[in-house]
């Protein structure tokens, strides 16, 4: 990335909705143009196989989000899954609020989640597809040359997958929040952008 970038996640066992809670840090770097940060953080118990439990009809996400320092939109955030190598995310949820705050989405289909480079890459939901890692995304980014930091949290994390049946009528299977989030491979994905 232009300018450079960083990021952090940890469990926060000082703060939460209740405790624990995880804490993401996003710092964009000053000097730069257009430098940006994108966080994927995933659970690893959080799998969905296809193959075995069905085809995907719809995803409904929540999450509850704090900013605890920043300004404006706080960090852009929302479900992520990885398939085959790529993440996929799906836009439109904000980390932005002094408050614990719940936001959801509800009735993601595959075309609502996209790849950061490809906006026409969407993942596969059908019952022969790869298996589905779920996680959730936060991202900053600057347009000016000023750089910031955004610290904020996510608790009580939550998928619900909706599954296609026979009859077409979809199937709630949830994959509910784990105690702590771990990171795929005991770290964290992230990718930065000029």
């Amino acid at each position: 990335a232009n300018g450079g970038f960083a990021f952090t996640g940890q469990e926060n066992v000082l703060g939460g909705n209740p405790l624990p809670s995880y804490r993401i840090t996003n710092q964009v770097a000053s000097g730069a143009v257009g430098s940006a940060i994108w966080g994927y953080h995933y659970n690893t118990s959080a799998i969905y196989d296809p193959t075995v439990s069905g085809a995907i009809s719809s995803i409904n996400y929540m999450e509850d989000s704090i900013m605890y320092a920043g300004f404006g939109q706080g960090q852009a955030a929302g479900i992520a899954l990885s398939q085959n190598g790529k993440n996929y995310y799906a836009g439109g949820l904000f980390a932005n609020q002094a408050n614990w705050t719940t936001q959801s989405q509800n009735g993601l289909t595959a075309l609502n989640f996209r790849t950061l480079s490809d906006p026409n890459d969407h993942p596969d939901f059908s019952a022969t597809a790869a298996d589905i890692l779920f996680g959730f995304r936060r991202a900053n980014s600057t347009s000016g040359t000023s750089g910031y930091t955004i610290d904020a949290g996510i608790d009580n994390w939550k998928v619900q997958i909706l599954e296609e049946t026979s009859t077409g009528n979809p199937d709630p299977t949830a994959i509910p929040e784990p105690a702590t989030m771990l990171l795929l491979g005991g770290g964290l994905i992230g990718a930065g952008l000029s």
